[in-house]
């Protein structure tokens, strides 16, 4: 009987306790939908320290100390409300607030174990966002991971997040914002594990995904440029009776995206960039085209230009795109100087009046170049200036044996002429002699002087045969103003009647 007394006796002492905590807790509920968290926290206090068991004011304590970002006052609130009698019902949004936390603290270790405890507990509206807190904490374990050297955990928290995310996209609830960021984090980290592993059919895998994020929302511009740079890749890493087929899917990525986003210029020179893999230089050229009136100032955008000239044998025009990559910022590409060069080089003719001064031009160009380089750079230039000009060099000595042989040519036909014309009278004046007295040594003379001016009109004419040649090649060539003694064999052609 006494023993119940005494209960009553508390409860009766409590009762005023209890109700001046539920006064406190209500005026600071009011201070906490007007913002005054920190006047809010001090009405709390008292109402805790009035009535240390009652659990409301603890969480609510612990909710305004969350919105004032201090993380570990609120956690000391929610996990002192815990060992209370929480309503079962409240114990979840209890646990959903320590999730919070640590989540703010970016203490991403105990966000997963605090889903993972959350999970069973959670109605099916809220599993969505519980997977995506755990696959956003996972992903930057596995970000810290990756930047701090250990491969290893960064792969297994990526795929650990590959797993989080599509369990997120299972519970989708409608939110279909959150729900795209959720298929984007999915595909990244794919695509991170892809990189790891390297192969074609990872990287084809993280297009899969990507192409998922573009199929909930087509305007998702990380997923597109992801996608493309992704196709590039796999394009370059495929054999080479693949990649024209490869490139031509990474044009096709790229019209996708320039049919939403027109006219962006970084994307069109892409586009450029694919059709130049692909092998489709004429169209590549006249992208690139397109991209220089966007970017009249990229040196980078011209030498794509020129490069794609140059393939399509565009060279004339490929000179002057290079010349233009010069005074737009390419002036240290070694690779400009050997282009224009070879641009120089690919338009002979084999013929003296054009490829000497193609050469030369070659030479100029890159003794040019030199002077603006330096480095590993450089020293390829100067490589290619030595065997530009050696090649001159055989150019002109080629020419000079050539004129060599002209004028080899016009002294063995003078010379024929003069010994032709020499037996020529001998043999006359021999014939006289043996009409007059035939004896055997003037019909052995006579004999010998047709034999002799014979074999000398074979030689004139195989020197003739030859001259002709010299001729028509210069003719062809347009060389003849080169050939000091073209002038002189044309002379001789015509007199003997062969020009």
């Amino acid at each position: 009987m006494r023993s119940m007394k005494n209960l009553l006796l508390m409860l009766i002492l409590c009762l005023p306790m209890l109700g001046f905590a539920q006064d406190e807790y209500k005026r600071a509920r009011g201070l906490i939908g007007q913002g005054k968290y920190q006047e809010a926290i001090v009405l709390l206090d008292e109402a805790i320290a009035s009535y240390p068991d009652w659990w409301p004011p603890i969480v609510l304590k612990g909710q305004a100390s969350l919105k004032l970002k201090q993380y570990d006052a609120a956690l000391r609130s929610f996990n002192d409300a815990l060992t209370l009698e929480v309503d079962p019902k409240q114990i979840p949004v209890v646990k959903y607030y320590i999730m919070q936390c640590y989540l703010q603290k970016g203490d991403y270790a105990k966000v997963i174990h605090a889903v993972d405890d959350l999970l069973p507990l959670a109605p099916p509206k809220r599993k969505f966002d519980l997977y995506l807190n755990r696959g956003q904490s996972e992903m930057q374990i596995a970000k810290a991971s990756e930047k701090g050297g250990d491969s290893k955990k960064a792969q297994t928290y990526y795929s650990k997040s590959v797993v989080s995310f599509s369990e997120a996209l299972k519970n989708a609830v409608g939110k279909k914002e959150q729900e795209v960021e959720a298929a984007f984090q999915k595909a990244y980290a794919q695509y991170k594990i892809g990189n790891a592993k390297g192969g074609i059919k990872s990287l084809e895998t993280s297009i899969q995904e990507f192409n998922k994020v573009i199929e909930r929302n087509a305007r998702e511009e990380r997923a597109h440029k992801f996608l493309i740079d992704l196709s590039f890749r796999i394009a370059q890493s495929s054999p080479k009776n693949q990649q024209t087929g490869r490139y031509m899917e990474t044009v096709g990525y790229i019209d996708r995206y320039l049919s939403i986003w027109a006219d962006n210029p970084d994307m069109m020179n892409k586009r450029g960039a694919a059709l130049q893999g692909a092998k489709k230089f004429t169209e590549a050229v006249s992208q690139f085209k397109l991209v220089s009136k966007l970017k009249p100032k990229d040196g980078s955008v011209y030498f794509s230009l020129g490069s794609c000239q140059m393939a399509a044998k565009q060279f004339n025009d490929a000179i002057k795109t290079f010349e233009s990559a010069i005074k737009h910022g390419e002036a240290d590409n070694h690779n400009v100087y050997s282009f224009i060069a070879y641009c120089y080089q690919e338009q002979k003719t084999r013929c003296y009046s054009t490829d000497i001064p193609l050469y030369k031009k070659a030479v100029s160009t890159l003794e040019g170049g030199l002077a603006k380089l330096s480095g590993s750079g450089k020293a390829r230039i100067q490589q290619e200036l030595e065997r530009k000009k050696d090649n001159l060099s055989i150019l002109e000595e080629n020419l000079a044996t050539d004129n060599g042989n002209h004028l080899a040519a016009v002294t063995n036909v003078q010379s024929l002429e003069q010994s032709i014309a020499g037996n020529t009278a001998t043999l006359k004046k021999n014939q006289e002699l043996l009409l007059a007295q035939r004896t055997d040594e003037l019909e052995a003379a006579v004999e010998a002087g047709r034999k002799a001016i014979k074999e000398d009109q074979g030689r004139l004419k195989s020197e003739l045969e030859t001259m002709q040649r010299y001729v028509r090649d210069a003719n062809k060539c347009n060389d003849a103003k080169l050939f000091t003694h073209m002038g002189k064999i044309k002379e001789l052609l015509k007199k003997h009647g062969s020009s």
